[in-house]
């Protein structure tokens, strides 16, 4: 099988990281997950301590964070299924992402229960600021000539070159069906991005 993977893959993101995608180059990092975890967890803390109601979603993230779970915050999955991409950049273009959408969600309700301590919060992670009044749309981003070797399975157990060749031989019908079930993580320093696609334009 060659290394490269045969068919384009898509990652669903945020405008508010033009600057990690740009077209030629491999994408840039993402450095404030710590920060936006730790925002998350402060203004969680501050909301169960007034007894108020958190969706057990938000909850499970805080709790998985550091690596038990099959997804890590701050890295960057593709999939083949443009329609999945399309989902996760039409549900997390406007903050930037799913953690983000979560810290926006958390710091409003804590708000309206304790506006000085959201305020103090907000006034403590400036570089998340952007990302938290929603000053993004969704964005597209296409790789073209992924290699095999840049890519990580989601779960750990299973094998990047199994799944390639499920959806590689797989009716045309049921591709989209298999590709919607497949995430790839891209492994850091790796996968230039082909070309970008802003959906709000």
């Amino acid at each position: 099988m060659s290394d490269l993977a045969p068919f384009p893959m898509f990652h669903g993101t945020s405008t508010l990281y033009t600057d990690s995608f740009r077209q030629g180059y491999l994408p840039g990092p993402w450095p404030y997950r710590d920060e936006a975890i730790a925002l998350l967890q402060r203004s969680l803390r501050n909301l169960t301590a007034a007894s108020a109601e958190v969706e057990p979603w938000i909850l499970e993230t805080v709790a998985q964070h550091s690596g038990a779970s099959n997804w890590q915050h701050g890295q960057i999955y593709v999939t083949p299924s443009r329609f999945t991409a399309l989902k996760y950049a039409e549900t997390g273009g406007r903050n930037g992402g799913e953690l983000l959408c979560m810290c926006s969600l958390v710091l409003n309700r804590l708000e309206a229960e304790n506006p000085a301590t959201a305020l103090r919060y907000r006034s403590e992670a400036p570089s998340l600021e952007r990302f938290l009044v929603g000053a993004g749309s969704p964005m597209l981003v296409v790789f073209d000539e992924l290699k095999l070797s840049e890519l990580e399975a989601e779960r750990d157990k299973l094998c990047v070159d199994d799944l390639m060749n499920q959806l590689n031989t797989a009716d045309p019908m049921l591709f989209d069906l298999l590709g919607q079930q497949c995430n790839f993580r891209l492994k850091p320093g790796t996968g230039t991005v082909s070309r970008i696609e802003k959906l709000g334009e």
